[in-house]
């Protein structure tokens, strides 16, 4: 079962830069404690996704966390330097679902 959280503010920041075949989305993310915290994240342009679609994403990666845990914490775990030229631009990568 995923912690607590809610999802504020999702909204596309169009691509990383002009040779990157990736759209940026940006969300903030809370907590009931209180804690917020702000991640972009990444999706390849071919899935043409749209905000349902990345919630979706956002909302599996919270359920891979325990219950007890932050999801926060989790989010900044996966965080990788984005694109790697920039070095201090930070986002996660999300993928499609992979079918059962």
């Amino acid at each position: 079962m995923a912690p607590p959280f809610a999802i504020e503010n999702l909204n596309s920041t169009g691509p990383t830069l002009p040779d990157v075949l990736d759209v940026l989305w940006k969300a903030k993310i809370s907590e009931p404690n209180c804690d917020v915290a702000t991640f972009r994240f990444s999706v390849l342009q071919r899935y043409e996704w749209g905000e349902s679609e990345v919630r979706a994403a956002i909302g599996r990666i919270a359920n891979s966390v325990e219950n007890s845990a932050s999801l926060i914490e989790a989010l900044r775990s996966k965080e990788r330097p984005h694109p790697p030229s920039r070095p201090h631009c930070d986002a996660i990568t999300l993928l499609p679902a992979v079918p059962d």
